[in-house]
């Protein structure tokens, strides 16, 4: 049996898949009309029949804001050292190959030494800038004959190069102050543990805030 609704005026057996439009001529079918046009906000689609919304917004529309709390979140350690490296007026600008060649050979040496540190994720050079020659370290005469082909052959009237740069941690909501700071004592001894060695010198590192934008708390 064939279900729908009997248009009278239809001939027998005719069958409408919608309200009857008396204007029809008799036999023909009519459907319900469908929406051509939706309009999803914040970043929501439309899939033809309902808006599908990002993370964060719900809604026919996408049009309601909704409290996320993240699993985990970035958090950066500051830092600066020194590399007794002559610096070259092609550090100014990150554009250029001489740059790229310096960032790409400072992280082959740092990354892999602050892998070791707890819930690292990454590290990002933020800038190269020109400082004035490293200080001298009160090594033992041990220590100077181990280092002294690398950490003390520079000319001491040369400027040096400063490197700015973040380590990124990945540090779990809930618990991420005691990570942090786990994260940055780590970070601290390896500076130490490097300093004076391949090249480098004068190291300083400071905490960060937690950024609110990447941290949405639930209410």
């Amino acid at each position: 049996m064939t279900s729908g609704t009997v248009d009278p005026t239809s001939p027998p057996g005719s069958v409408t898949s919608g309200p009857v439009d008396p204007t029809s001529p008799p036999g023909s079918v009519t459907t319900p009309s469908i929406p051509t046009t939706v309009t999803c906000h914040n970043g929501g689609t439309y899939n033809g029949k309902i808006c599908i919304c990002v993370l964060g917004f719900s809604g026919d529309n996408c049009q309601n804001a909704v409290p996320v709390k993240p699993g985990a979140f970035n958090q950066s350690v500051i830092i600066n050292v020194v590399v007794m490296k002559v610096y070259i007026p092609e550090y100014d600008n990150p554009s250029t190959n001489e740059y790229n060649e310096f960032v790409e050979n400072f992280l082959n040496m740092m990354k892999p030494r602050y892998k070791d540190v707890p819930f690292f994720k990454d590290v990002i050079v933020t800038k190269l800038s020109r400082t004035g020659p490293a200080s001298t370290f009160d090594h033992t005469a041990e220590e100077i004959r181990e280092v002294k082909a690398k950490a003390f052959n520079f000319k001491e009237s040369t400027d040096n190069v400063n490197v700015a740069h973040d380590v990124i941690l990945e540090v779990n909501n809930g618990n991420h102050e005691a990570q942090y700071n786990q994260s940055f004592e780590k970070v601290g001894e390896i500076l130490t543990e490097v300093e004076g060695y391949d090249n480098i010198s004068d190291t300083t590192f400071k905490k960060t805030s937690v950024d609110k934008k990447g941290k949405c708390l639930s209410t």
